[in-house]
């Protein structure tokens, strides 16, 4: 399960440089963004999210910014689709390896409830009577 989950995580980490160096999108908000989209279970194409994981492009002549954006919501939605449900959703590096839990199933010691019976004749037992 460890190396399953380990294989995805590079995979993972591989696509997502991908789409990060071929579309120059910036690294650290693309990763909080699809973190948010793995956290809510949808990828958000409305808004001005995805304006802010773009380089800057005139909007003003010719920059094809439409286009550039719609393919950057496409390879997203392609990513998101693939991952989705798969493994850890956090994209920092501290969280990518999974957690172990180790329960001591041992049994635990119990004390005694009540104090060990005093001799007869004891000094105890003579004040008390």
């Amino acid at each position: 399960m460890v190396e399953w989950h380990d294989y995805v995580a590079e995979e993972r980490e591989r696509q997502l440089m991908e789409i990060v160096t071929s579309e120059k999108l910036k690294e650290a908000e693309t990763r909080k963004f699809l973190e948010n989209a793995f956290r809510d279970g949808e990828i958000r194409t409305t808004g001005t999210d995805i304006d802010k994981l773009m380089p800057p492009v005139s909007r003003f002549g010719g920059g094809g910014r439409a286009k550039k954006k719609q393919g950057v919501i496409d390879k997203l939605k392609a990513f998101f689709e693939r991952f989705f449900g798969l493994g850890n959703a956090s994209f920092t590096a501290e969280e990518q390896k999974p957690k172990a839990v180790v329960y001591d199933m041992t049994p635990p010691t119990l004390s005694m409830v009540a104090e060990p019976l005093a001799e007869y004749g004891s000094k105890k037992n003579e004040d008390n009577v």
